[in-house]
Order: structure tokens, then sequence, then C-alpha cells
């Protein structure tokens, strides 16, 4: 038995940085008080002047929006609701602005603001907008975006109407604020108030302030204050200051969290915490404009953006990948469909429109070069006749190679712009759509199939495909099956069939099996009359399948951060870090498969792969380890075994990485055959998703390992 030793410490790394200034972008200010990240409206920016949006290169200032007089003690206020409006906080009053840049003001003259100086907002849903004011008659407001106001005054409690910010739970069911003195505390959907004063909780001087509350994953509640951090959780707190640990400063205003990481801002520089060390970044060691931090923001690419006096700066993790905008002519590098022509040229699919790669050249199609619109490419088919037909959340598109034709519920017979897959078959186009059912056209005629007139279940489609008889599969957004054959229907749901419960996420057949992926449900195969559902258990990497297709021989399979190949019954491993240096996980979403063996693999955001994968299912001098390893317990809280079987006697390397993908322990040893265990402890690491990999030459075996704390 060996034991692996934790000496190695988990470190921050801060690399790739941007720098934007006034100087050399469209910034009016250098003195950034606020950012948002926004998937449809870039990176929000509020400087001490003006409002800007940011699209990772072009700077666009926000007409209407100057703040001579800011409200926000620790910055300008953004949020956005489930219908795209952007609410800012500003010393006037609360301002909204719809999709189509038409604003919306209420102030205290016109409306249930009691006082413009409003500080803070926190919306829950797009009728819950809480607001939090300074010096008020109220503390918080609650808006349902119309005309309707709830007071909270927090002044019959004894305690003060002046709120410096607010915060949500994880789960959204508390309103968290914070106030300019004696503490904090949160409102229920019980609309109950709880207040947690200073001394509550360790703190003997009430002359303090909050500037930022936050909650993490799991729902403990960081709160920036003028004498430290708290992390507070159900009536347990530990305080973090100068004294004892590594923060720069004790006036923490702004946090955010990474992965595991909790990333601090203050007055005097930046601390990243792991749950056992700090990592300090400041003007000294990094390329930090200026030590005052006023806001930090991490958005859904990785990317942690800092606001502070000195400008913008945008800082993330370094990464390796096969093709991407850096090193290639790929545009946008979240790939949704693959295509490919007679002539070998790759058609991608991605999030700003259409890639092509002749193996040697790229060239792109959006919106601005093309009658495409500016939404994402959903999913892309060539037809016999060698058009390209391509789904959008605007219509449906045909492209000849010289012009396009736009299909859309207006002027066709389409019955939903919302074009989610697509599956072309014996020269009749099957399109599957949110909101509007399933729809069927031949290139002159539309048939529409909708729970009214079908035995659909519902009329959001997110699969489809064709068995070996021409039966068309459809899997749904709310889980369940139905399946046509041109005059019957048949459906299975979780309550007629062993089909577990849970969002269709894609299908395949083949070799007279129905393979169908669940949102946190596994793989499922169906024969015709039995079901059978293999999860992490059996060896499948994850329980989100994300994607499925198979090149037939087997089935491909890719799962939360994993690619799998699915032959004889059992699960073996794709590891491509052996041919993609850097690459560790991602989430795979599309495939093609070449006719001499290669294959191509969209990923989420780690680009295009291009490879060969050669699979033998006969036990031989490569099978050395058997591909059932076994963790126990899994979750852990200090330590776990790692049990597997040698074949024959090898070389053995087993290798440890952190959530980040970052190798934190190795272990290397010649082994004999038969069963061995590995005893790892993890006492000194935070909680957190770990990953093992057992290398014994030319195979290769990984796993999660989950480590609660």
């Amino acid at each position: 038995m060996v034991a692996l030793s934790t000496s190695l410490l988990i470190n921050a790394q801060v690399t790739d940085c941007s720098w934007y200034t006034s100087e050399n972008t469209g910034l009016c200010s250098d003195e950034i008080i606020g950012v948002l990240p926004s998937e449809d409206y870039g990176l929000l920016v509020a400087s001490n002047t003006m409002a800007h949006f940011f699209d990772g290169e072009y700077w666009t200032l926000i007409p209407q929006l100057r703040f001579d007089d800011l409200a926000n003690i620790t910055g300008i206020n953004f949020s956005i609701d489930q219908e795209n409006n952007i609410w800012f906080i500003t010393s006037d009053g609360l301002v909204r602005m719809d999709e189509s840049g038409d604003y919306t003001f209420w102030d205290e003259e016109d409306s249930g603001v009691t006082n413009d100086n409003l500080t803070s907002a926190i919306i829950k849903n797009s009728n819950e907008i809480y607001l939090g004011t300074f010096n008020s008659d109220v503390g918080v407001l609650k808006f349902d975006g119309e005309d309707s106001w709830i007071e909270y005054n927090f002044e019959s409690y004894g305690y003060g109407n002046q709120i410096m910010t607010l915060g949500i739970n994880n789960d959204s069911t508390e309103i968290w604020f914070g106030l300019y003195y004696y503490g904090f505390g949160f409102i229920d959907e019980d609309e109950q108030i709880t207040f947690i004063n200073f001394t509550d909780i360790g703190m003997t001087n009430l002359n303090n302030m909050v500037y930022c509350i936050e909650s993490d994953s799991e729902g403990n509640m960081w709160i920036g204050t003028a004498q430290g951090l708290i992390k507070y959780n159900s009536g347990s707190s530990t305080i973090f200051n100068m004294q004892n640990s590594d923060l720069p400063n004790n006036r923490v205003k702004a946090v955010t969290f990474k992965n595991n990481e909790v990333w601090v801002g203050t007055y005097e520089g930046m601390a990243v915490y792991n749950g056992l060390d700090w990592t300090v970044y400041n003007t000294a060691n990094s390329n930090l404009p200026n030590n005052n931090i006023n806001s930090i923001k991490h958005d859904t690419n990785d990317v942690v953006w800092i606001a502070c006096q000195g400008g913008l700066v945008k800082a993330s993790n370094s990464e390796w990948i096969v093709y991407d905008e850096n090193n290639t002519g790929l545009i946008g590098i979240d790939i949704y469909d693959i295509e490919k022509t007679d002539d070998g040229s790759v058609w991608l699919a991605v999030n700003d429109g259409l890639n092509i790669f002749d193996g040697e050249n790229w060239a792109h199609l959006n919106s601005e070069n093309s009658a495409l619109p500016n939404y994402f490419i959903q999913q892309i088919e060539f037809d016999d006749n060698s058009n390209l037909w391509i789904g959008t959340y605007n219509g449906l598109f045909k492209y000849d190679f010289n012009t396009f034709i736009n299909y859309t519920a207006d002027n066709s017979g389409l019955s939903s712009d919302k074009i989610t897959t697509l599956l072309y078959d014996n020269n009749v186009f099957w399109i599957g759509t949110e909101g509007g059912g399933l729809c069927k056209f031949d290139g002159a005629e539309w048939q529409v199939f909708n729970t009214s007139n079908s035995a659909l279940i519902e009329d959001n489609i997110c699969a489809l495909t064709v068995d070996n008889n021409g039966r068309i599969w459809i899997g749904f957004h709310n889980g369940g099956l139905s399946s046509y054959d041109g005059s019957v229907w048949e459906t299975y749901t979780s309550n007629n069939s062993d089909l577990p419960a849970g969002r269709i996420t894609s299908l395949t057949y083949d070799d007279g099996l129905l393979y169908v992926g669940i949102a946190n449900g596994g793989m499922i195969t169906f024969n015709g009359n039995d079901w059978s559902i293999y999860g992490e258990d059996e060896g499948l990497y994850d329980q989100y399948v994300y994607s499925l297709d198979n090149d037939g021989k087997g089935v491909f399979v890719g799962s939360d951060r994993e690619l799998q190949y699915f032959i004889d019954g059992e699960f073996n491993n794709v590891d491509l870090a052996d041919c993609c240096e850097g690459f560790y996980h991602d989430e795979f979403l599309s495939y093609y498969f070449d006719d001499d063996g290669t294959i191509w693999i969209g990923s989420y955001d780690g680009g295009l792969f291009h490879f060969k994968y050669n699979y033998s299912s006969s036990v031989n001098e490569y099978d050395v380890l058997n591909n059932s390893v076994k963790t126990y317990p899994n979750p852990f809280l200090i330590s776990t075994t790692i049990e597997y079987e040698l074949r024959k006697a090898a070389n053995v390397s087993i290798k440890i990485y952190d959530p980040l993908g970052i190798e934190i322990e190795t272990v290397q040893q010649h082994q004999s055959q038969g069963i061995h265990q590995l005893n790892w402890d993890a006492s000194r690491l935070a909680s957190g998703i770990y990953y093992y990999k057992i290398n014994t030459d030319n195979q290769i075996v990984s796993g999660k390992m989950f480590l609660m704390k």
C-alpha cells in the first residue's frame, strides 16, 4: 500500500493579464467602480463619469447614463433580470434599460422610491427587485417592476436605515443586507427579518461597515467589512483580518469566487484564498495598476474582471488548446455542430456564426458579412444536393454557397423561429424547436406536430435521431421520449417505462440500440423492450451527459468534462491530453466522423479537436489495467482509497489533480500483477472535486473524487 503525501499546496496563478485604461481604450475615466459580465451585452463597465459596454474589442458608451454624483459608496450597481433588462442604481434614482435601448426612470418624485440615494440592487426574479437606500425613511424597498412597492423599515428594530449593500444566498431564498453600522442581516421568504450584530460574531468594535455580501456554492455568506472578511453560515462565523491571515488590508470591498477560490479586493491590493493559503497581488508583483480594488467579477469564461482606481484588469489562467481564435482563424470557440463537405472543408456552427476550414485557411460567416443573424448557430446539416441548412434562434436558413434563404414562422410553415435541433433523413428535414414542437419539411410542404395534434409530450424539443426502421425519435426538455413511424406514435416517460426522469440532451442509434443522454441521469440504452441504465457505477465518468454519437462501431459519450468511447458494454476514456499538451477537461458537444477514420470533435470552450482513435476490444499487451477502478469512500471527508487491478506487472503512474486541473501529487512504481490500493490523504486540502489518473504505459484510466469538509 502506498500513501500519498499532500505536501504540495495549491497556489493561485494569475496570468494572461490585460490592462485597460482611458489612454488605450474607449474608457472615459480610469476610476472604474463597477463591472458586470453579461453573455448578451458583453462586459458592463461603470467609471466615475460614464457607463460602457465592452465586447472584448470595442467600447460603446451607454447613452443617457452620466454619473455626476455616484450613489453607491462602493461602486455603481448593475443587475440583469430574466428578460435581459439592465437595472442601474444612480444618484438620481432607479433606471431600467430594455433590449431595445429604451429607458425607464423611477425617483422619489414619481414612484415608491423614498430616497434617490440608492446604494444597491438585487434581482431575485423579473418581478422582485430589492433596493438598498441610505439615510431614507426605510432600509430596503421591494419593487415588482411595475407599480407595487413594499418597504422594510429597520428603525423600529433599533438599527438605522443606512444600507451599504445587498446580497442573495445561493438558493435565492434570502435577501441579505449590510449596514453602515451594527452588522448585517437577511429577509427570508416569509418576509421575516433577522439581524446579526457584529458583537454576536466576536467583533467588539461597532464602528464598522459592510462593503459587500456574496454567497458561494456551498451556502456560505462572505461579508466584506471595514474590519476584515467574514465567512458566515447558520450562526457559525470565521473572521479573516490582517492579524490572523495574509489579507493585505482589513477594508474588504469586493468578493467573487472562481472554482474553489475566494478572490478578495481590498484598499491595498487583491488576495486569493484557496481554503489553506493566501496569495496576494498588488502593483509590486502583478499588472494591477492600482491597489484600491472597487469590484471583482468572475464571468462564465473563467475570467476574473478587476475594477480598480487605475483602470480595468482582465485576469485568466493560461490555457493551451488545439484550434482557437489565437492560433487559427477560428472565431468563436463554443462549437455546437460540425459538418464536412465533399471537398474536405469542415464547417463549424459556433457562438458567432459559421467557421469554414479547408485544411489551411479559415473563413467566417456572420451577420456582418452575410444574411446570417447575429444568433448562436444551433445545428447545421447538408442535404443530398449539398445545400447547407442552418438552425438558429432566428429561424431556419438554407445556403447554396451563393445565397441564403431564411425560413421563419412569419414566411413559412415553421412553427417557431427558435431551432434547437435538425435531422435530415430520406430527403426530409425534421426540425425540433423551442415552444413550437416538431416540423417536417420536404423542401416544398410543411407539416407541424405539437401537443395539440399529436402524441408529443411537450413542444420543447432537445434531440432527434432515426433508427434502422425509419422511426423518428424525439427527446424533450422536461424529460421523456416520443417516436413516430409516419402513422403510429409511441411515448415513453418515467411514469410508463424505466426511462429515468430528466432533460434529454442527446440521442443516437447504433446496431439495434437507441442511446439516450440525460442531464444528470447518465446514459440509457433501449432495444425496443428493455432499458439499461449506465451511471458512474458502470464506468460513466459523470452523470451529466452532454452528447452522444456513433461511428458505426461504438458510441462516443461526452459527459461533464470527459470524453469516453462505449463499446462491448464498457466505457473507455479517450484522453486527449496525450495528444494535446495542456488540455485537461472540457464539455464535448458535437462530432463528425471522416471516412479515413479520423474524428472531429467540437467542445464548449476548448475549441476543435481532430484525431484518430484506435480501439481494440481484445485483451493484449496494452490492456494491463482493468478499467474497473474503485474509489471508496466517495465522497469522503479526510482520505479515500483508490483500488485497481493489474492483469500483469507494469510500471504504474498515479497522478492527482486539483479542481483547476493542476497536478498536485504523483506516485510512480513498478507493481506486480493483482489488486493494488492507494490511500490518498487530503486532510490539508479544501473541499472540491479532485481527479485521479492511472497510467500504465499505453493505457489510462481516470476518475473523480469528491472531498467534502
